[in-house]
């Protein structure tokens, strides 16, 4: 049996909302009422951000809460008014463990700080590839509950889904977020006994922000220079898929550095990519250059499978495309007809992503539930 529940209405009140937040994750005996310390904030937090002004701290961290699922749906919704939010569904026969903290850095300016994820996956014995989520958010805002639907539709197909948390801009700025990620692919390989996770099987997504993330940290296979100090320094970061949902490719191109040197040279506030890399391309080229994985690629680089909108640019993937034929290297390119930027939050376009991102996966590590052997008991 599967749990849907709708999303209550903007004059529901807090009751309601509390209601929704306990029935969405009734359907899993595994998932605590969102761990309460945490995740009940966050849901909040994310999901109705009127509810907080947008810039908050949440258990002493500064938190952007400009973008939500609610906030992209009040966007979308006037021109495309036959859009619904996905529900989180928690299908039978998939289990769900949160909260696991992956990595702990004891010397930050807000104290000692534990990053977490959650995990998705087939509630048996046997061994799967993979799937670290990378949510997005401008690398300012958003949270790792807004990969939760995915994450449980892609478990069903035969996937260890684990969305992961990532220090965003308020907190620290760039190249906090890879080595997050990076630290995350470590900690999942070295925990993947335990976990149910065949590693040579790992693969990351990731939506906009985490989109380019997730790129980078496959472009980057091998490269020390993104690896930072999260742990398990001594285990491989490398992954051997990336799905890539309407990221950037590279942002060091004139139309994002001009947008930020023009609104230094005029005195506003910096758009959200030249805030996160700590300043204009004029100010530190090779920061803009390093975080491009358009300029990142190698002969180590994984295969990527890209789904974009329609109605978007995205930077610098021509050359990408473009360098990975030279290199021979695996790629998809998909564009979902008439699509705004966040289509993968929504229904009608949630199921034809999901079918996309599950055939690349399959392609590239094959899905059989049967065939892998067993393993030691789940114990994250």
């Amino acid at each position: 049996m599967q749990n849907k529940v709708k999303i209550p209405g903007t004059g529901s009140g807090a009751f309601r909302i509390l209601v929704w937040i306990k029935q969405t994750v009734s359907g899993c005996r595994e998932a605590p009422f969102f761990a309460m310390k945490t995740h009940l904030g966050l849901v909040l937090l994310f999901l109705f951000p009127g509810m907080l002004s947008a810039q908050e701290f949440f258990e002493g961290i500064p938190r952007d809460t400009s973008f939500t699922v609610w906030s992209a749906y009040r966007q979308e919704i006037q021109k495309y008014p036959r859009i619904r939010i996905v529900p989180l569904v928690i299908p039978a026969g998939i289990v769900v463990k949160q909260d696991i903290v992956y990595s702990v850095l004891s010397d930050t300016p807000y104290g000692r700080r534990e990053l977490h994820l959650d995990i998705y996956r087939p509630d048996n014995r046997l061994a799967y590839p993979a799937l670290l989520m990378i949510h997005g958010g401008g690398w300012n805002s958003g949270d790792r509950s807004m990969e939760a639907p995915m994450a449980a539709a892609l478990a069903t197909r035969g996937y260890v889904c684990i969305p992961v948390e990532y220090r965003l801009s308020p907190e620290a700025l760039y190249p906090a977020a890879i080595y997050d990620v990076k630290a995350a692919i470590r900690w999942v390989r070295a925990h993947a006994a335990d976990l149910g996770i065949d590693p040579n099987r790992i693969a990351v997504s990731g939506d906009s922000a985490g989109g380019l993330l997730a790129d980078l940290a496959g472009a980057t296979n091998g490269n020390p220079h993104y690896e930072g100090e999260g742990g398990y320094s001594h285990i491989p970061s490398t992954v051997q898929a990336v799905v890539d949902l309407d990221g950037v490719a590279d942002l060091a191109v004139p139309a994002r550095t001009e947008r930020a040197r023009k609104a230094r040279e005029a005195g506003r506030e910096l758009p959200g990519d030249a805030r996160w890399l700590g300043g204009t391309y004029e100010e530190s080229p090779a920061v803009w250059q390093a975080v491009s994985p358009a300029r990142q690629l190698s002969l180590a680089s994984a295969p990527v499978c890209f789904i974009n909108s329609s109605n978007r640019d995205h930077p610098g993937l021509t050359v990408q495309v473009g360098r990975m034929k030279a290199l021979d290297i695996p790629y998809e390119l998909h564009t979902i007809p008439d699509t705004p930027h966040p289509f993968w939050l929504f229904d009608p376009w949630f199921g034809p992503t999901i079918e996309l991102m599950a055939a690349f996966l399959c392609k590239t590590f094959g899905s059989d539930l049967s065939s892998s052997p067993p393993h030691s008991a789940v114990k994250p």
